[in-house]
């Protein structure tokens, strides 16, 4: 990940998780809370820089196996955009 622009307290995430053209979720999150919370190895505020970020996280057991759509977007404590994201996660088994 490449940081262009620090990232300060009162950065922000907005989260979308569909199902086909079902919403599921629709959620903001701190961003700089999520990373606390997440005892992320990078912590607000974020120098402008490259990082190498892995996190693992537990997933609930009874999650649908299904392929859902995920998009998160990102903006800075001035509402500036910061990131965009939008990949699938898929659940099912073959």
């Amino acid at each position: 990940m490449t940081v262009s622009n620090a990232i300060e307290e009162g950065a922000y995430v907005d989260v979308v998780v569909k199902l086909g053209l079902i919403k599921l979720l629709k959620k903001q999150f701190d961003a700089c809370e999520t990373l606390r919370n997440y005892n992320s190895t990078i912590q607000c505020p974020v120098e402008p820089g490259s990082y190498v970020v892995t996190q693992t996280v537990d997933l609930p057991r009874e999650i649908p196996l299904a392929k859902y759509n995920i998009a998160a977007e990102g903006y800075t404590n001035n509402d500036d955009p910061m990131l965009c994201l939008k990949f699938v996660a898929d659940f099912r088994f073959e």
